[in-house]
């Protein structure tokens, strides 16, 4: 089961994609939160200005 939040569709856009013959109860996209790991050999930050 995907949970998605949001406002809800407004009217304009009902009447918009029933116009163009889209279909207006299509399930929203879920979120997505891809995480990919650090690939580097080591950390950069050895040559940082930062204290």
């Amino acid at each position: 089961m995907t949970i998605t939040t949001g406002p809800p569709k407004k009217r304009e856009t009902y009447a918009r994609q029933a116009a163009e013959n889209q279909d207006t109860n299509r399930q929203a996209q879920a979120a997505r939160n891809e995480w990919k790991d650090d690939t580097r050999e080591e950390s950069s930050s050895d040559d940082s200005n930062r204290p």
